[in-house]
């Protein structure tokens, strides 16, 4: 019988080992970077959504300075600026001394809603009863 040189099996084995490995490194390499794509978009979505939350913190915070200066003040699609983002609300009398913050802030698809509810007496002194992001605006 005759035997087959022996290398070429050495040789041919060698280079589909080699294949392989550099098969497996690049699948490696590929999921690695999808997964750094992956995560930088969402590290995107967390600054835009806390800088929706600051804003709307702003807007509410100047609702109370109005409120504080005039305790009777009211106002519907009111809005604030500040590094070119604007934020939008409103100040509604829900009864007595009651009064309502509604705020909405909106950077790059990601919308942020904050609810304010506090009571006002007639020299400004306000009394917060709750202060809230929230899903829905009522």
């Amino acid at each position: 019988m005759a035997r087959p040189p022996s290398g070429n099996n050495n040789q041919g084995f060698i280079m589909s080992t080699i294949l392989v490995v550099g098969l497996v490194a690049s699948v490696i390499g590929a999921a690695l970077i999808i997964l750094g794509l992956e995560a930088l978009r969402n590290a995107g979505v967390n600054v835009n959504k806390y800088k929706t939350l600051a804003l709307n913190n702003a807007c509410a915070e100047e609702s109370l300075f109005l409120i504080n200066q005039t305790p009777g003040y009211t106002c519907s699609g009111c809005s604030l600026t500040i590094d070119n983002q604007t934020c939008n609300y409103d100040i509604e009398n829900i009864g007595g001394d009651n009064r309502r913050v509604k705020t909405k802030t909106t950077i790059r698809n990601v919308t942020g809603k904050t609810l304010v509810e506090l009571t006002v007496n007639s020299s400004g002194t306000i009394s917060i009863i709750s202060w809230e992001e929230v899903t829905d605006l009522p």
